[in-house]
């Protein structure tokens, strides 16, 4: 990585207490990176889709960012995901909610319960995309269809 940005590994390693620290860092920037986009496909289809209800759009707008995430073929981005996968004490808790991810989803409620199981199916592929196994683009985009309906 010194290599990469061009500076020496002292020079990296001074910014940071440990190689963790640095992981860290990188995947917090990660994960803001993808909040970003998330928000971004959030506004542009509450700006453009009346015609799908909040649920609809949220699952939309965190298919989207994850197909998005998962295509940008960026092999430091995918190993930091999975260096997170692997290794969760690399998630920086301060800047990263995942533990809340599922806080809001009640077991008797049918919409939450087809909005989590969409959220999964949306993990699904991007795990399987980063790893290279991703279906068609045929097969994604009727996916991204029927998990939209599903929440009509």
């Amino acid at each position: 990585m010194p290599k990469t940005l061009g500076v020496s590994k002292a020079g990296v390693l001074h910014h940071f207490k440990s190689k963790q620290a640095l992981l860290k860092a990188l995947i917090s920037r990660d994960y803001e990176r993808f909040a970003a986009s998330l928000n971004a496909h959030r506004a542009a289809l509450d700006a453009g889709a009346k015609d799908l209800n909040q649920a609809q759009r949220e699952l939309l707008a965190y298919f989207r960012a994850a197909l998005d995430d998962a295509e940008g073929g960026d092999l430091l981005r995918i190993s930091l995901s999975l260096a997170a996968m692997i290794n969760p004490s690399l998630i920086d808790e301060d800047s990263v909610d995942l533990a809340d991810r599922w806080s809001d989803v009640d077991e008797t409620d049918e919409d939450a319960l087809a909005l989590a199981t969409a959220r999964l199916v949306a993990d699904g592929l991007w795990i399987n995309t980063i790893l290279g196994f991703a279906p068609s683009e045929k097969l994604t985009k009727t996916l991204q269809v029927r998990l939209v309906a599903a929440l009509e």
